[in-house]
């Protein structure tokens, strides 16, 4: 296990160099396999590139929470009253369907992964908080859980100098938790995220003053800091040095404010994405799309986490005019040409999108022709980030009401998206205000649906033994170690398996060089069964019952199906 505390946080970092404070702390103990040393672990990542990853996620709150059956999920053969308006067309994938009104989406719907099953709200209550953090507001540790992306801040740090590693577009909204870009907790001001909005951004640029000026200012502001650092027991001074760094540093560059710039764009880009509204619609953000745009800009000039908040979706009047002529269009455009964009760049590998409310809308239209809030179930669109897509992941009853196959929880989304950015959160924990340390999530196992796969065979056999025990599961062993032959698996990588007395097929175990052994990886103390797996892992639904990696690793993969897929970074 990785406990980090203190100013300079980054498990991540290369190295050192700067000197570690007496406030700062670093404690490594034994991570997954035999245990590592500290300079084995700086050394790891230093060789891993970690700190220099073109991994990024783009996250969109939809402020309000939008319905799951009006967008991925539309119930065709449930009552007029529950079922709607909206009709559902076919996409480009065979058996995947999704409202008419989305059509851009439909179209590409081979680069996305709709979700129809995600849960956790704790009520019908209006909050980012769960889609930031993965965790709900109820007892939280003194200063707060910290959004996804003032962890990343923390672990990772920034990838450039003269680029925030954490950038909030969502403007300030009629209902704060709406305009939130996900708060830093107890990590602190120095990982909230930087937010660029309105008048501010025209601060971004040296007006008249050479950077020798600025140095010497810079001087001055540090031996005036000095006088009061002693003192300060709150931390607050440190989180403010931060911020003044990064301030001097996004000063003596133009990359954020370049990439703040859409004007730099071709026309042809401008218009694919659209203008969209910049006003807040209601109490809720606005439907800018220049700020997905925006946000592809920053991950290429090298942020790591960007959120943007679009729209309000709480119609519970009028849902399906307000969802058909002020939104759904709107957000297909660019949700659609940002997720273009990025495979045409060959960034879609390295860039996750997640789009998602904080909750599902009530199956049952209402008096009004709207919906009102039903935290039971909604949903999500996930896209890039290497994942398999072209697959839909859950599924919910005839009604819409209720789970029918694999929930999905908004920390295994999270978790997913953490591990695609090279943080493992079974392996970090971050200490709060009282030195406690704590996990970066109560639902650490990413989602094995999104790992590319290479197919292992086993041949059909009655294995020997009880049923799901111990002999099966040490000839399961041994036979995986006979096709692995030659192959190796990279470190501390998880797996989830069931046993049934018929095994036929073992799937997923990727290429990797980094470990020569294999019994690391299917140990019986990491095996566990995972009893909705088959239905979702599987397209053609067939009954057979996986291996599966549930890391994602930075090697080549192909498909399940056994078609090739294109390396990853």
């Amino acid at each position: 296990m990785l406990s980090i505390a203190g100013r300079h946080l980054s498990p991540r970092t290369s190295a050192l160099c700067d000197g570690v404070s007496r406030r700062d702390l670093l404690r490594a103990g034994t991570l997954a396999i035999g245990g590592l040393t500290l300079p084995q672990l700086l050394q790891a990542e230093q060789s891993a590139g970690v700190r220099n990853s073109r991994k990024a996620v783009i996250m969109i709150y939809m402020c309000g929470a939008p319905g799951h059956q009006d967008m991925y999920d539309l119930k065709m053969t449930a009552p007029d009253e529950i079922r709607g308006e909206f009709r559902p067309i076919p996409t480009n994938v065979p058996g995947i369907e999704i409202c008419e009104h989305m059509p851009r989406l439909a179209a590409i719907m081979d680069k996305c992964i709709p979700l129809r099953s995600v849960y956790g709200s704790p009520n019908g209550a209006h909050d980012s908080f769960i889609c930031y953090t993965g965790r709900t507001t109820q007892n939280q540790p003194a200063g707060g859980w910290p959004s996804m992306g003032s962890v990343v801040s923390k672990v990772l740090g920034p990838k450039n100098d003269a680029v925030p590693p954490f950038v909030g577009l969502a403007p300030d909204a009629g209902h704060p938790p709406y305009g939130s870009p996900g708060l830093p907790g107890f990590l602190g001001v120095a990982h909230a995220a930087f937010r660029p909005s309105g008048p501010a951004r025209d601060d971004m640029k040296l007006q008249g003053i050479d950077t020798s000026r600025l140095d010497s200012r810079k001087a001055l502001l540090t031996s005036i800091d000095g006088l009061r650092r002693d003192i300060d027991a709150s931390g607050t001074l440190e989180g403010m040095d931060a911020l003044t760094q990064q301030a001097f540093d996004i000063l003596t560059s133009t990359a954020l404010a370049d990439a703040l710039d859409v004007s730099r764009e071709s026309q042809s880009v401008r218009d694919r994405y659209g203008k969209g509204d910049e006003k807040r619609f209601g109490d809720g953000a606005p439907r800018n799309l220049e700020h997905f745009l925006m946000a592809r800009r920053l991950v290429e000039a090298g942020c790591r986490v960007v959120t943007l908040n679009f729209g309000r979706w709480d119609f519970h009047s009028d849902n399906f005019n307000g969802m058909k002529k002020t939104h759904l269009p709107q957000f297909d455009q660019g949700l659609s040409a940002l997720i273009e964009d990025l495979h045409e760049r060959g960034m879609a590998d390295d860039v996750a999108v997640i789009a998602w409310g904080e909750f599902g809308r009530t199956p049952r239209i209402n008096k009004d022709a709207g919906r009102d809030h039903w935290p039971q179930v909604g949903g999500g669109l996930l896209a890039g980030g290497g994942f398999r897509s072209g697959q839909v992941i859950g599924a919910t009853d005839r009604l819409g009401a209720e789970i029918a196959d694999r929930p999905v929880h908004f920390g295994e989304v999270l978790a997913a998206l953490y591990r695609h950015l090279g943080i493992d959160p079974d392996a970090i924990k971050l200490t709060d205000l009282t030195g406690r340390p704590q996990y970066l999530l109560d639902k650490t196992v990413p989602m094995p649906e999104l790992v590319w796969c290479r197919p292992a065979t086993v041949e059909g056999r009655r294995l020997a033994g009880k049923k799901g025990g111990a002999g099966d599961q040490e000839r399961f062993q041994r036979a995986i170690r006979r096709q692995a032959s030659g192959d190796s698996f990279r470190r501390s990588y998880q797996t989830v398996m069931n046993f049934p007395g018929e095994i036929s097929t073992v799937e997923g175990y990727p290429r990797s060089p980094d470990v020569p052994s294999v019994e690391t990886m299917i140990g019986e103390d990491q095996v566990r069964p995972l009893s909705s797996l088959s239905r979702a892992w599987f397209p053609s639904g067939a009954r057979r019952w996986p291996y599966v990696i549930s890391s994602l690793p930075s090697d080549s993969f192909s498909r399940c199906d056994g078609s090739p897929q294109t390396p990853m970074e």
